[in-house]
This record gives C-alpha cells, sequence and structure tokens, in this order.
C-alpha cells in the first residue's frame, strides 16, 4: 500500500511565512500571542490569490480551554447551558433588538445605588425605589440640608387646612399693623368654647355682656350719657342712694319668702320687680311668684327669681281674678291693644291656642288668664 506523505512548513519563530502556493501549509512553533503569528496554522488562499491565510492553531484552541460560563482573562467568552457568565466587562453597554438599542449611559457607581434598594423603605446611601403605592418610609425628612423634626401626627393637623398665608399671617399679631375696621353684627370672633375653637358673632358678645357684666372697673370717663340707672353712687367715700332704686317693703317682703337660687342677685331681681309692679301691681306679681314657688316640689329646680320675673313668667300662676280682681275677657285683653293688626294677630293666636309667647308680647297676658271663648 502506498504511503502519501503531507508535508506542512514550519519554523520554530512567531513571523507568518512570506508565502505559499494553493493548498500548502504552514505552522509557526514560536509562543503564540495577540501580538504575533506565534502557534498557529497557515495555508495559501487559492481563491484569494495564494494569500496566506491563518485557519487555525494551538493558538486559539487555547484561549477556549477553560469551564463554560466562567470567565477567564485572555480568553475567549463562552457562556454556559443558561446563556450565563461569571463577568462582564464592557466600555459600553447596549440594550435592544439589533439596530434599535440604546446606550446605557449610567455609570456603574449609579447603577450600583439600586443594588439594595428596598421598594417602599429608605436605605442609607441607596437610591430611593417607592412603594407599590407611591410610598416612601422614611426616619428622617431633610430640606435643603435641615431636618425636619415635626411628628407626622404634627404635620397631619394640617390636612384639610384650607386658610391662605395671608389669612394665617394674621394671626401674627406682631408682622401685622392694627387697621381701621367696622365691625358689623355678623363678624366673628375666635373663642375657646370648652375646649373647641369656634366662629362667635358680636351679637352673641353683646347679650353675654348684657347678662353678665356687673363691673366696671378702673371707669375714668364714659361720655355723654343720655340715661343711667344707679342703685347707690359713690362720691369720695359717701354713698348716695337713688330713693327710686332702694328695696321696697313688698319686695323685702317677696325676697325674703321667695325659695332663692344660691347665685339670683337681689338688686337684678329687684329691678325686673320694678318693671313687673308696672304693669301688675305688687300683690298680684307677689302672688304670681309664690303660687309658682308653690308648684314647684324640688326647689333644687326652681327659677331664679329674677328669671321668674323677667317676661312676667309669673303671670302664668295668676288666676284670671287675680289680675284685675274680675275675670278677662278676649275683648278686655284686645281693648289694651292699640294697633288694629295686633288685635287681629292677638285674636288669631288665641284661638288657635298656639305661640302664647307671642300672645304674651301683644297683650300682655297669658292664654290662662282670659276666660275662654268670651268676648272674642
Amino acid at each position: 500500500m502506498a504511503t502519501n506523505v503531507i508535508k506542512i512548513k514550519r519554523s520554530t519563530g512567531t513571523a507568518a511565512p512570506s508565502s505559499l502556493n494553493a493548498g500548502e501549509l504552514a505552522f509557526t512553533g514560536g509562543g503564540g500571542t495577540a501580538g504575533n503569528n506565534g502557534q498557529r496554522l497557515f495555508i495559501g488562499d487559492p481563491a484569494n490569490s495564494n494569500a496566506v491565510t491563518v485557519i487555525g492553531g494551538n493558538y486559539f484552541s487555547s484561549l477556549m480551554d477553560h469551564a463554560h460560563g466562567t470567565t477567564t482573562a485572555s480568553s475567549a467568552l463562552i457562556v454556559d447551558s443558561a446563556k450565563s457568565a461569571t463577568q462582564l466587562r464592557t466600555p459600553a453597554l447596549y440594550i435592544g433588538a439589533s439596530g434599535s438599542d440604546t446606550l446605557v449611559s449610567s455609570t456603574a457607581a449609579e447603577l450600583n445605588l439600586i443594588d439594595g434598594s428596598s421598594a417602599g423603605t429608605i436605605v442609607n446611601s441607596k437610591a430611593v425605589v417607592y412603594g407599590s403605592g407611591g410610598q416612601v418610609n422614611a426616619t428622617i425628612l431633610q430640606v435643603a440640608g435641615t431636618s425636619i423634626t415635626s411628628t407626622p401626627a404634627e404635620i397631619n393637623k394640617l390636612d384639610g387646612v384650607t386658610s391662605t398665608t395671608a389669612e394665617l399671617n394674621i394671626v401674627d399679631g406682631s408682622a401685622n399693623s392694627a387697621t381701621s375696621t367696622t365691625l358689623a353684627d355678623a363678624d366673628r370672633v375666635v373663642v375657646n368654647d370648652n375646649g373647641t375653637m369656634v366662629h362667635v358673632a358680636l351679637t352673641d358678645f353683646e347679650t353675654y355682656f348684657e347678662s353678665a357684666l356687673d363691673t366696671l372697673a378702673n371707669v375714668t370717663s364714659v361720655g355723654t350719657l343720655t340715661a343711667l340707672n344707679v342703685d347707690n353712687v359713690n362720691v369720695n367715700g359717701n354713698v348716695n342712694a337713688n330713693e327710686n332704686d332702694k328695696y321696697t317693703p313688698a319686695f323685702e317682703k317677696l325676697w325674703s319668702e321667695y325659695p332663692n337660687r344660691p347665685n339670683d342677685g337681689k338688686s337684678s331681681a329687684f329691678k325686673k320687680y320694678k318693671l313687673s309692679i308696672k304693669r301688675y301691681g305688687s300683690e298680684d306679681v307677689h302672688t304670681g311668684c309664690m303660687n309658682y314657688a308653690a308648684s314647684v316640689s324640688d326647689k333644687n329646680y326652681i327659677k331664679a327669681l329674677t328669671t321668674l320675673l323677667s317676661g312676667d313668667k309669673f303671670q302664668d300662676f295668676l288666676t284670671a281674678t287675680q289680675t284685675t280682681g274680675q275675670k278677662l275677657t278676649l275683648g278686655d285683653v284686645l281693648a289694651k291693644v292699640p294697633h288694629a293688626d295686633d288685635r287681629f294677630r292677638a285674636t288669631a293666636l288665641f284661638k288657635k291656642g298656639v305661640n302664647e309667647d307671642a300672645f304674651r308680647k301683644i297683650t300682655g297676658y297669658g292664654f290662662s288668664q282670659i276666660e275662654s271663648n268670651a268676648g272674642g
């Protein structure tokens, strides 16, 4: 059998052969690197004018001589069966389909800020990732380097506040000068009503002061008065009593017999008493008040005498004969009402038996003081 021998040109150097015939092979045995042609196999390429062409060599096979998926220095990158490699280093990274990929412009340091982040929670020196509900849970919140020390509960007190900056600044009196304002009944003042802040109309203050204000200390001037009712006037230590405001014997008798409440003022009661006796006389006032007192079994709940005299409430406890000495008819009562419109309205109220307070304001009498269905 004939033996065919294929001869290959060879050298111990690292330079490629200068020329080869068509199909002729050559091998360089010198140490191969990326910068020379050692450890390469060449052929004369007949399809390319016998150009000396590298077709292999152990230089290339050694580049792939490592475990798949393990990135090895100065070696080819071969991914494992899961298409993974242990490391990948590149100065530029593009992501996307071929032809429409996008350069990732973030630096490695910037991307590493995401490593260790927790959605919805602040992690020190890491990027903030919102939670699924858009929330971020932080322990310290700073603005321009200054920590906000308010608690969430304190900040939540502003929830629902509709005040403008100008309105809030009004509270800061030191930052605002006084302005001339014409007050009206409907104007409001902020008042702490037993722990609840409310707006109170000026008319409510007027009502309160009229009923509760009994002392004005250190008054030096009151301007011009057209009328003034004073119990006693103290001039240089001398008390000058007003004869019209002295307690009358009839009032003293009523005051001593009526079971007064502890907080009822004698002076206040006497003022109401003087108004009532002008309309009904002292005897009827006394009788009505004492009849009311007798009707209240638990004296802890009895009206103060001042209250009973206000608006002549005692008259509901007078009989018709006690009021005038004879039985009243509706006609008797209406004869004392000067205006026809008021007489017509009073008649309608009496016959319907409604709104006794309105009837009393017109006529001065209650329903119980009039003989029913007489003289109407």
